[in-house]
């Protein structure tokens, strides 16, 4: 039996319709029914309770993994973030007394270190950064004006933002730190327990961004307005007759996947691409307000087509940088961050310098390193690597 806030169900019953409507996600479906929290936590349910939808295969869950999955959750007591998921783990052994000690349970102690300790552990078990990525979101001013270390994970309700993809390092999709060691610091608590310390390499600068697009997933008026800034910005920095320049712009805007998440190629971009083209600046076209129009209508068929492109790009900004690169990049990110590749993180990350430590604003879609290709580069030139205290 499932108690839901006053409600009971039968679990059963509820991750089976959970599962059937994101299962249909290809076909019309509500919008406001995606915007359900309780689907959202439904599903995520589905996949940590095999066993009583009669799944055959079984998932270890790390405690990275349930405490990003179970941040949909509403909770009366915000340590519950940590604490109420340490039973569901296949596994609660620490691998050693320091991982014993950032786990052990106290409700005395503040929400922002437990997060921290929570994370630190999460980390060094896994060994990636997947977890810092998913959970930072790019909302890192309203974590920093909470009190949490930029690079934890912290406590928030949902905001319709769509984590950019991670991959496994073997997956044809992408590992932006292809080529480079194993992470050795995360677990490295010498300069302080709100101290990550990142081994990497600055790749590159943002040098200017658009606004943040904050409309919501499903505002195709705000969608136009704001893609009208990325292609007034595209057009002040590069050559646009260009057609592989549009491909990227439009890649970009999607984060180089397709519908079915597999690598976008020219030919699924196309209707995008074309219509990033035909977007006029100087915005004497009014945008789509008839959803009966043939502008609306267009548009209608660019989210449909391409999905990413309206998920992505909420509470994001579109970005160049120095070396002619164009990202996605959080909302809170600025001209001068840096855009740097960390060992162990399957995205480039977003910080910004301040007085010799460094603050996580947080992932990006960076075009063209995706794939390790900022590594090569990098070894190419023969430069040291870093250590970036992240605060």
């Amino acid at each position: 039996m499932c108690h839901w806030g006053k409600l009971e169900f039968d679990l059963a019953d509820v991750l089976t319709a959970a599962l059937w409507i994101c299962h249909k996600s290809q076909h019309p479906i509500p919008p406001e029914l995606y915007s359900c929290p309780g689907l959202t936590g439904a599903s995520e349910m589905a996949t940590f309770h095999g066993s009583i939808l009669g799944f055959t295969h079984k998932v270890q869950y790390s405690l990275g993994d349930m405490m990003l999955s179970t941040q949909i959750f509403e909770k009366t007591e915000p340590r519950d973030s940590v604490y109420a998921i340490l039973g569901l783990l296949k596994s609660k052994e620490a691998s050693s007394d320091r991982g014993t000690a950032l786990l052990e349970v106290n409700y005395a102690k503040p929400v922002p270190d437990i997060m921290r300790d929570a994370t630190r552990y999460a980390l060094s078990e896994s060994g990636h950064l997947g977890s810092v990525i998913g959970a930072s979101c790019g909302l890192y001013d309203e974590a920093a004006d909470d009190g949490f270390a930029t690079w934890a994970m912290w406590v928030y309700q949902s905001r319709g933002l769509d984590p950019i993809p991670q991959f496994a390092p073997d997956c044809e999709l992408g590992w932006a730190c292809r080529g480079l060691e194993p992470a050795t610091l995360l677990a490295d608590v010498s300069r302080g327990p709100g101290v990550l310390l990142g081994e990497g390499f600055i790749t590159d600068r943002a040098i200017v961004t658009t606004i943040p697009y904050n409309e919501g997933i499903y505002d195709y008026d705000g969608l136009y307005h704001w893609l009208i800034s990325v292609k007034d910005l595209f057009l002040k920095s590069y050559d646009h007759d260009a057609d592989t320049k549009y491909f990227a712009l439009a890649s970009t805007l999607v984060v180089g996947r397709e519908r079915s998440m597999r690598r976008a190629q020219p030919d699924d971009l196309a209707m995008f691409k074309s219509y990033l083209k035909s977007l006029n600046v100087l915005e004497d076209i009014p945008p789509p307000t008839d959803p009966n129009g043939e502008r609306a209508e267009h548009l209608q068929a660019l989210v449909d087509s391409t999905q990413a492109s309206s998920l992505y790009c909420c509470h994001r900004r579109f970005f160049v940088t120095a070396e002619g690169r164009m990202g996605l990049g959080p909302s809170s990110m600025q001209a001068g961050d840096l855009v740097v590749v960390l060992r162990g993180g399957s995205l480039p990350l977003i910080l910004r310098e301040s007085d010799a430590l460094y603050w996580l604003i947080g992932p990006a879609y960076v075009h063209g390193i995706m794939d390790g290709e900022a590594v090569q580069e990098w070894k190419a030139r023969n430069e040291p690597e870093q250590v970036f205290p992240i605060v």
